[in-house]
């Protein structure tokens, strides 16, 4: 049986789930023209790119409130259950 990744969209208390292909590129953004359409005015028309294959990295277009890893930048690959911030940062919990 092949295990099949998703990438989950958590956005004001809803979520979308998105099916990733084995392999590729899919484009994040605010707009219907993205793989993943993020209907958020901090998110870029074009924000980033999720890269698929052996393992899952994601690469920020120039955004301009940035992408996040683990509160980190994105440069590391994304290990599972990670989570990624292509929004305004929010203050951390306390």
């Amino acid at each position: 049986m092949a295990l099949h990744r998703v990438l989950h969209v958590v956005r004001g208390g809803a979520t979308t789930t998105h099916l990733l292909p084995e392999r590729g590129t899919l484009t994040i953004g605010r707009g219907a023209h993205n793989d993943v359409d993020i209907d958020d005015p901090s998110v870029s028309r074009r924000h980033a790119l999720l890269h698929v294959g052996t393992s899952l990295s994601v690469e920020d277009l120039g955004s301009r409130n940035g992408t996040r890893v683990r509160r980190l930048s994105e440069s590391e690959p994304l290990e599972n259950e990670d989570t990624a911030e292509l929004s305004e940062p929010h203050a951390p919990s306390t």
